[in-house]
């Protein structure tokens, strides 16, 4: 009796096998023509850089404390209002001929050339995560180019 009940485990182990095998098998040919594929760059975008938002501390220009506002990046000017809602717009700036240092977790917008900015020349803003930092930075400078041209 016990012979006879080995029999059909072995068959069922084997049967079990011989799937695994076939797909094991089965990336290797898949994967070499990919490997061979050469990367492809992606075109550069046309037209104005893409809008901005997001809550930012920015320092007050005449009382130096941190006031948390949202901005909005779009066509070369940086908006900034008391919320989300935008209907309280407290200031803007265009980047216009402007530079960007930054300084750990400060972020200096200001204008090249002060005397001829219109409107304000300087903003002071604290970004403290360094991805929200860089991406903020990157938008900025792709505005800086865009518009100083």
């Amino acid at each position: 009796e016990k012979k006879e009940e080995a029999a059909p485990v072995a068959e069922q182990k084997a049967e079990e096998a011989a799937p695994v095998a076939e797909v094991a098998a089965a990336p290797v040919v898949a994967a070499a023509p990919a490997a061979a594929a050469a990367p492809v760059a992606a075109p550069a975008p046309a037209g104005p850089p893409a809008k901005k938002t997001g809550m930012l501390f920015k320092q007050g220009h005449m009382v130096k404390n941190w006031k948390n506002r949202y901005f909005v990046l779009e066509n070369g000017v940086l908006s900034y209002y008391e919320n989300s809602q935008l209907k309280d717009k407290k200031g803007d700036m265009s980047v216009k001929n402007c530079k960007v240092e930054v300084d750990k977790t400060i972020v200096k917008i200001s204008a090249i050339d002060a005397a001829a900015a219109k409107g304000q020349s300087e903003l002071i803003l604290e970004i403290k995560y360094p991805n929200e930092r860089d991406e903020w930075v990157a938008a900025i400078e792709k505005h800086i180019a865009y518009y100083s041209k």
